[in-house]
This record gives C-alpha cells, sequence and structure tokens, in this order.
C-alpha cells in the first residue's frame, strides 16, 4: 500500500491546492516535481485520542522509505512552520533513534506535539 501511495505522489508533478471549509482555509497542499507540501492550517479530525503518535511514526517507515526510492520528499506543516520531512530529502539525527528510519525527520517537536493534540478527538 505504501509504495503504491508513494506512485501516486510521483505521478504529480505540478500544483497548489487550498481546501476551504466556509472562509476558513485548514489545508494547503504544494506539488513540485520532487517535493510535495502539506501545510495543515487550521484542520480537526475525529482521530481517537488513544491512537499512539509515535507508533504511527514508526508505521510510516514503509512509506517515507517508497518515497526515498521514488526520490520523493513529503514536507509537512503546520502553520507555515515545517514539522517534518518524510523521503528523498529527509536527514534525520534524533529522530531516526525514535522512527527508527533514515527516511523521517522530525524537524520541529514541540509544533509536532501540537499538531498532534490539534488533530485528535477530545
Amino acid at each position: 500500500m505504501s509504495k503504491i501511495s508513494a506512485s501516486l505522489l510521483k505521478l504529480i508533478k505540478f500544483g497548489n491546492v487550498s481546501i476551504s471549509d466556509g472562509d476558513k482555509k485548514i489545508l494547503e497542499l504544494s506539488f513540485s516535481n520532487t517535493v510535495k507540501t502539506i501545510n495543515i492550517i487550521d484542520f480537526t479530525s475525529n482521530v481517537p485520542s488513544s491512537s499512539n503518535t509515535l507508533k504511527k511514526l514508526i508505521q510510516a517507515r514503509d512509506f517515507a522509505m517508497g518515497l526515498n526510492e521514488k526520490k520523493i520528499t513529503l514536507a509537512i506543516c503546520h502553520k507555515n512552520k515545517m514539522v517534518m520531512k518524510l523521503g528523498h530529502d529527509a536527514h534525520p539525527r534524533l529522530s531516526r533513534l525514535i522512527t527508527k528510519s533514515h527516511n523521517i525527520e522530525i524537524m520541529d517537536l514541540s509544533e509536532l506535539r501540537r499538531l498532534d493534540k490539534r488533530i485528535r478527538l477530545k
């Protein structure tokens, strides 16, 4: 499944998409040939609070490896702040000890925690 997802991202070459809920912008997607960026602005979902963020990061290893094989980088931002990179341009240091992956780089742990709290069901 993760290699299929990476292949689908490879098909998208260039473009920008904004997703709004009424007047409120919630997501911005930006695509270049090798870097795909997701900017989460004001998004709330029904992710159960019992799900473990660390476990999800570890499960993302195969997806990130597929991105790296396709020479694609997925940048995840929260309110225009880079939170993490997956795939080709990820150069983890300490985050490699957490995720056990060379293809997942946590850029801002405190912002990742804020994002995690924001999208969890209260």
